[in-house]
């Protein structure tokens, strides 16, 4: 409602700015509200994106990543109990040993999975938008990884073979 003059404002927005914050906690630093508030806040948007298994960066602190090896030994947790109750501890902890090692190498190939799917999207960039727009994300990064990995071979005709 642009030029109605009956709007009743019952409260006033105070935007802060990264400085402004700095400053207020320079100047005083006993105020705690502002302090508890953007630690809250730091704590919820870590807290979603670990909950959302993605890579947190935290300022001037580092990042945060979930380790893959870490949940797929949790993951294997009822393998292991298993494993521990029926095999005796030299059996165990080869078969442990293997499991771990089979983790290793399927993380490993999932991260060169996921290196050649970023690489084929972004020779086939226009291809893949269309495909996103059509068939969704997935169809579209298949594809294009697909079309990134085969080639057409054109072998020569042979005449006997023809009839």
């Amino acid at each position: 409602m642009v030029g109605d003059d009956n709007i009743d404002i019952d409260y006033v927005i105070v935007i802060k700015r990264k400085e402004d914050i700095i400053q207020t906690i320079q100047k005083d630093i006993l105020d705690g509200e502002i302090l508890d508030d953007i630690i809250s806040s730091l704590e919820r948007s870590i807290a979603h994106g670990i909950a959302a298994r993605q890579w947190v960066s935290l300022p001037y602190i580092g990042n945060i990543s979930l380790n893959k090896g870490y949940i797929s030994a949790l993951n294997n947790r009822s393998k292991f109990d298993t494993a521990k109750k029926v095999m005796n501890k030299n059996q165990y902890l080869v078969f442990r040993k293997q499991i771990i090692k089979e983790e290793k190498l399927r993380i490993v190939r999932e991260k060169n999975i996921e290196w050649l799917i970023r690489r084929a999207k972004e020779k086939h960039k226009k291809l893949h938008k269309e495909l996103t727009k059509r068939y969704g994300e997935s169809y579209a990064n298949m594809y294009c990884y697909f079309k990134n990995l085969v080639s057409i071979i054109e072998e020569p005709v042979n005449e006997e073979f023809v009839d």
